[in-house]
């Protein structure tokens, strides 16, 4: 529970069923991330979302996170492994790497948000990630960048205890959790 679940569930209940959500947290190495994505698939499965090739999936990922997808995304394309059709992705207080930048497909719906106030994700790194949308051949509506005045990397996470690593570097927000 946190920003992202709060945040989602009253999408759900918005978009009823036309909206499903796996939340996995990736905090221990020892599990792939591909594991993670067949584990979340198969228990959307369970709750009787039904999935094939064609049923539109976005990734999320926030921070590292969104490296650590971006990277899966590219590799499980190039092998043709992604059980279902990769329609998006969004990074929170995340962007693409300059490494990833060409490897993703162009026809991918990509959102990046970022804090200005992020301390880890450097509101440079969502400037350029805007350049990329702007100087992108695709459709303007593929690629959006937006940053949330005031707000810093911690505050799209959670409301619980701040990691002391986070901590150290991050900047104080200029704006509550709710209107973050």
């Amino acid at each position: 529970p946190g920003i992202y679940y709060t945040t989602f569930i009253e999408l759900h209940k918005k978009l009823g069923s036309n909206l499903w959500i796996s939340l996995v947290d990736w905090s221990s190495e020892t599990v792939s991330i591909e594991e993670l994505v067949k584990e979340s698939v198969s228990q959307l499965i369970k709750a009787g979302m039904s999935i094939d090739k064609s049923t539109p999936f976005y990734f999320v990922g926030h921070s590292t996170g969104g490296e650590i997808i971006q990277d899966y995304i590219i590799n499980q394309l190039s092998q043709a492994k992604i059980p279902v059709n990769m329609a998006g992705l969004i990074l929170a207080n995340s962007y693409i790497t300059r490494e990833n930048i060409g490897k993703l497909p162009l026809n991918l719906n990509i959102l990046t948000i970022g804090g200005e106030l992020d301390g880890l994700v450097r509101i440079t790194r969502i400037a350029e990630s805007d350049y990329f949308d702007i100087t992108s051949k695709e459709n303007e509506f593929k690629r959006l960048t937006l940053l949330i005045e005031g707000m810093n990397h911690f505050q799209f996470c959670g409301t619980s205890h701040i990691p002391l690593e986070v901590e150290a570097i991050d900047f104080k927000s200029e704006i509550n959790n709710n209107q973050a």
